[in-house]
């Protein structure tokens, strides 16, 4: 008995590894179609702020053909933090590193990758000058970097919540996406042009400087 409750528990071990492995992946490559949606409507928010007129449908595509390659490019990178540091927390769980590596991820390589999503949005740039933009915009704001990228993975921490009423933990998931999250994304997209105004448009492009933002 007590050798086929070793195996029973081995097997229940081994299937939880196989759902957590295709979860992570099943992560990964839905952040890849999300994050083609979110190009198109991060540029249909940015014309709202700068009061431009709005054609949904040609606006959403041009926002996706403009930028999505780069942006692509950037979840990759990304997508092989992440997965890196699964890897560290499933070979280490619950010790130092493990927590480090998901510490290392969620609060820096996160919270820059939006930056560099918004950076791509709203300018022409070069990788590099992207990458650097993105560093700088971090550090200068790092608080409320934190606090947006929490926001925006909460259905994601959702998810992952262990409750007994499975169904109360998704009509709350569904709830948040469809009337917060908006709210939070167009709340990112006002806190990034209001930064991007004051150490770029400013000196760089006068004639976009406080353009949708001024309340004078």
């Amino acid at each position: 008995y007590v050798s086929l409750l070793e195996n029973a528990n081995e097997e229940i071990e081994q299937t939880k590894l196989i759902f957590h492995y295709i979860l992570n992946g099943g992560l990964v490559l839905f952040s890849f179609v999300a994050l083609i949606g979110l190009t198109g409507v991060i540029k249909i928010l940015r014309n709202l702020i700068w009061s431009e007129g709005i054609y949904f449908k040609e606006d959403f595509a041009s926002g996706v053909k403009e930028n999505f390659l780069k942006n692509l490019l950037f979840a990759a990178i990304f997508s092989i933090f992440y997965l890196l540091a699964y890897f560290i927390y499933s070979l280490f769980p619950e010790t130092l590193i493990s927590y480090f590596a998901l510490f290392m991820f969620a609060l820096i390589f996160l919270p820059i990758f939006f930056w560099l999503i918004y950076l791509n949005n709203t300018y022409k740039s070069t990788f590099g000058v992207l990458l650097r933009n993105g560093l700088y915009f971090y550090v200068k704001t790092i608080g409320w970097s934190i606090l947006g990228t929490t926001l925006t993975l909460l259905p994601v921490f959702l998810i992952f919540i262990q409750m007994s009423l499975v169904a109360v933990k998704y009509i709350v998931l569904v709830v948040y996406i469809i009337f917060i999250f908006p709210i939070i994304l167009l709340m990112m997209t006002l806190y990034s042009s209001n930064k991007f105004d004051e150490s770029i448009n400013k000196d760089n492009y006068p004639d976009y400087y406080l353009r949708g933002l001024n309340t004078d």
